[in-house]
């Protein structure tokens, strides 16, 4: 079974998004009286009588997520019913009769034997959140007396360790604290940090940041906490103030309060076997059943995935990965229908009949309440964020590049070599070739066998091998050289990137590779290394060119041979033993710097050269960057010109604005990104952080049929032998086998150092069966 069987648990199509989130607003909208107050519950049954009973608190919910939504697009449709809604919310909210500069959400509560006016934390912190949206959107809706005077009043219930008490009666003047809601403190953290948008007194961030750091001292030491998504949201709005808070903040301990969070939701074995699986399986949302208690952990774990940075590359992935899973669930389970089209029931579609409630669940499952529809749509608006965000997923570079192995493994010939080039919108081929790009296909397939253990792509590469070594002859002076079928003379990067080839295969540790086998290719291997010996040129650098009837080298120098040659040498000597090629490589390595990277930067600060050059010679100074073999200040030597060329790449060379596939840069980039987190460029790393994050994920788009293909590929119907091919372009539908071969090189330098997942294991399953 192929991974083109398993496609189907992406994420969610951004048209069918659009239209959820536009049907939960239109619901909203069309179910608000002229009045201002909402229709709170309706029936599927039409015939059945709703209730009279009403909640303000989730009225002022309703009002900040259509807010949310306007404030987000654009879209002033909704605006009149926000000004009807907001008209109903303003009337219960008064002044406190004893202490007029409070202001509360009044209603009433059951306190002994009787009923009393009480004023609860989570109506002022509610409210206070959606009026302060509100009047973001629409200047001049709220007076701003009143919005502090809820600020006030949250204070007021505020305690010394910034807790609160959750509701306050006022006949008696009696703070309760007996009476706790989970919720309360991050809604009125939210409230105060949105209200601080409005107005920039540092006492309302105080307050929200004296909750939020009760919150995380409390839960602290706790295995399992709630899953208190208000605080997750507060989280977000507070950090993205963090420039304007004017005291200390321990964000250390507020973040990993919102992480402690986030984990008690998704579970915690997202780094552990369960890693690996596409998709994750979670175990809370394989029994959920309820549309709310999904909807709001979607809304704290969404919100948390914009508050982390891509430092947490893996749980960020793990989040997006349940996100989508309950997004998906939320979607097939809003009401088609046209009298309540566009709401949310209270349990999701299908409930299950073996549920001990079942009679409760039918129940439930008939009824649409506005606060059901309204923490839909804020989990809907938030994954649509994160889906425009050109975010970084690890379980879809695992797909991607199980998806690309199988398309190289396809390319390959009978005879061992690639298929070079394949239209797949007009289902041709092209069999133009180009030698060194076919090399480069056997390397590729080395490395994927390296990383994945996939014996396809062992069997694939030893064929390959194969093919060159038929196509090999010898010099008189023992060097080895490849006379490609078809080609008036060779090139010296044939060469290199099949002697790679060999030394990946004969890195292989676990013994696949039997003696003999293994002795024939170290003795392929010591006479292509030879040929490159024999090929350098008077500058120190290497002949482009050799002629294909006795091997003699000659012609200028190309900036990729060198560094293909460069690197070949250096990981022969590094990883099997060739310690005779140091004094060549050092040699090698300082002129080719000085020819295609220093001279031709002070020609050309923008030089073809030096991009010839850039990530042969990136992969080559890590190597040596981290040789135990060399000295320190050698090593610091080579770090440093890894880091100049990464600074290059992304402020130079502008590798984001380049219009065609730039795989190849990842490769070096990569190198770069652990070079700067093992010496501390704090700095350097940040910025090659961000580079990769949003430049993979644009090329992933680039394959065809990976769930994220870009609609160029999505509204198409490629044939199955282009699946896992990766396109030179966004509009480009020609495949060649070097683009799909430098993007499978980049996905697993990417999960190996940007994700920290050292090794893919694949068996037999369709999908990447561990991250280890």
């Amino acid at each position: 079974m192929s991974m083109i069987d398993s496609l189907s648990s992406g994420p969610i199509d951004a048209e069918e998004l659009q239209r959820a989130i536009a049907g939960c607003v239109a619901y909203l909208d069309n179910n608000c009286y002229e009045t201002g107050r909402f229709r709170y519950l309706r029936y599927l049954d039409s015939e059945r009588k709703t209730p009279s009973e009403y909640n303000l608190l989730r009225h002022a919910g309703a009002i900040y997520a259509v807010a949310d939504y306007s404030l987000e697009t654009g879209d002033k449709k909704p605006q009149p019913m926000l000004l009807r809604a907001t008209g109903y919310l303003i009337q219960s909210i008064r002044p406190l009769p004893s202490q007029p500069e409070l202001s509360l959400l009044w209603s009433t509560a059951r306190r002994g034997e009787t009923r009393q006016p009480v004023g609860k934390l989570g109506g002022a912190g509610l409210s206070l959140a959606a009026l302060s949206l509100v009047e973001q959107l629409m200047p001049g809706t709220t007076p701003l007396a009143l919005l502090e005077g809820l600020a006030r009043f949250i204070g007021f219930l505020q305690q010394p360790d910034g807790g609160f008490f959750s509701r306050y009666f006022p006949e008696s003047d009696y703070k309760d604290l007996n009476w706790v809601s989970l919720y309360y403190p991050g809604e009125a953290a939210i409230g105060l940090a949105l209200l601080f948008r409005l107005d920039s007194e540092q006492r309302w961030l105080n307050l929200a940041l004296d909750a939020l750091r009760y919150l995380a001292i409390l839960r602290r030491d706790q295995l399992q906490v709630e899953a208190d998504h208000w605080a997750l949201l507060a989280t977000l709005e507070l950090y993205r103030l963090r420039d304007r808070i004017d005291t200390k903040v321990d964000w250390a301990l507020l973040l990993n309060h919102a992480v402690q969070i986030a984990e008690s939701i998704i579970g915690s074995g997202y780094l552990a076997g369960n890693a690996g699986r596409y998709p994750l399986r979670f175990a809370w949302l394989e029994k959920n059943r309820r549309s709310t208690p999904l909807a709001t952990r979607l809304e704290g774990i969404l919100a948390l995935f914009e508050t982390l940075d891509s430092g947490q590359a893996n749980l960020r992935s793990a989040l997006f990965q349940f996100a989508s899973q309950g997004v998906r669930q939320l979607l097939d389970s809003q009401i088609k229908e046209p009298r309540l089209r566009g709401g949310i029931t209270d349990f999701l579609s299908d409930p299950t009949t073996q549920h001990p409630l079942n009679e409760l669940v039918a129940e439930a499952a008939s009824e649409v309440r506005i606060d059901y529809v309204q923490h839909g749509l804020s989990a809907l608006l938030r994954y649509r964020r994160v889906l425009s965000s050109g975010y970084l997923d690890k379980y879809d570079l695992a797909l991607s590049l199980r998806l690309g192995m199988e398309y190289m493994c396809r390319a390959q010939t009978p005879v061992g070599n690639f298929v070079y080039g394949y239209d797949w919108l007009s289902d041709r081929e092209d069999r133009s070739d180009g030698p060194v790009r076919q090399a480069g296909a056997a390397w590729g397939l080395a490395l994927l066998f390296a990383y994945t253990g996939s014996m396809d792509c062992l069997s694939s590469a030893l064929r390959a091998v194969e093919f060159f070594a038929a196509h090999s002859a010898r010099q008189n002076a023992g060097g080895r050289y490849i006379h490609y079928p078809n080609t008036d003379k060779g090139l010296t990067g044939t060469v290199a990137l099949v002697a790679l080839t060999l030394v990946e295969l004969l890195r292989e540790p676990s013994g696949l590779l039997d003696p003999l086998k293994r002795q024939t290719l170290l003795n392929q291997l010591q006479g292509y290394i030879n040929f490159l010996l024999l090929a350098r040129h008077p500058d120190g650098r290497f002949h482009g060119n050799y002629h294909n009837t006795d091997g003699a080298p000659f012609g200028d120098p190309s900036p990729y041979f060198d560094g293909e040659s460069l690197l070949c040498l250096v990981k022969a000597w590094k990883y099997l033993g060739f310690t005779d090629l140091l004094p060549v490589i050092l040699d090698a390595a300082y002129h080719g710097h000085q020819r295609n990277i220093a001279e031709a930067l002070r020609q050309n600060t923008d030089s073809d050269t030096t991009k010839g050059y850039y990530q042969w010679s990136s992969m080559a100074f890590y190597e040596l960057a981290t040789a135990e073999q060399l000295d320190p200040q050698q090593r610091s030597g080579y770090g440093d010109h890894l880091i100049f060329l990464a600074h290059w790449m992304i402020e130079t060379h502008r590798v984001l604005q380049r219009p065609k596939n730039t795989a190849y840069a990842y490769e070096g980039l990569l190198h770069a990104l652990h070079w700067s987190e093992l010496t501390g460029h704090r700095e350097s790393a940040q910025l090659i952080r961000q580079t990769v994050e949003e430049g993979m994920a644009r090329l992933v788009s680039w394959q065809v049929g990976h769930p994220r293909a870009c609609p160029y590929i999505a509204q198409r119907q490629p044939p199955i032998r282009a699946l896992g091919g990766v396109q030179n372009a966004k509009n480009e539908s020609f495949l060649r086998i070097d683009v799909t071969q430098h993007q499978m090189h980049a996905l697993i330098l990417t999960l190996k150092i940007y994700f920290g997942a050292q090794r893919l294991s694949l068996g037999q399953e369709p999908t990447p069966d561990s991250v280890q």
